[in-house]
């Protein structure tokens, strides 16, 4: 696997090779991840909240309500949930991010409850962080190639 990296200074390289496609060597029957729905009783707060906090952009609106986002590299769909109670089986996703702190601070802007700080026994995430309808996900700067270096000494004792 290729590991992400952790110098501002290469992560400018890395986000074009992620945008070509190139991020790391995988077999032609390898699947990728590009595409994530979730479900919920209000598409405008959620829509809105993965917007003005996380920045992506809406690249479409359905006519039965679905807004469908992206970060220019993964598609992220907000459908309407018909149903009643939450059902089950989603449990967090994680976003890359150059610097955990502009994002703390983007949530304290827009009024919404911060990222907690992850314990270091934690393999790749450095924040843990829930939306509107509280669905949680990560933040790392750390990235998911290469177990995070305190966690490795929790780990392993170095």
């Amino acid at each position: 696997m290729a590991k992400i990296p952790a110098k501002a200074s290469q992560m400018s390289n890395y986000k074009s090779r992620v945008a070509a496609g190139k991020s790391r060597k995988v077999s032609s029957g390898t699947a990728k991840i590009r595409h994530i729905v979730f479900h919920t009783t209000d598409v405008e707060r959620m829509a809105k909240f993965y917007v003005d906090v996380m920045g992506l952009k809406i690249v479409h609106r359905a006519k039965n309500g679905g807004i469908s986002l992206t970060d220019g590299y993964m598609n992220f769909s907000i459908h309407t949930n018909k149903i009643d109670g939450k059902p089950s089986g989603f449990n967090h996703f994680g976003f890359l991010v150059e610097d955990n702190a502009e994002f703390v601070k983007r949530f304290e802007k827009h009024g919404y409850r911060v990222p907690l700080k992850r314990p270091g026994d934690r393999h790749y995430a450095e924040f843990r962080a829930i939306d509107p309808d509280g669905n949680n996900f990560d933040l790392s700067a750390n990235g998911y190639d290469e177990v995070r270096p305190e966690a490795r000494a929790s780990e392993f004792g170095r």
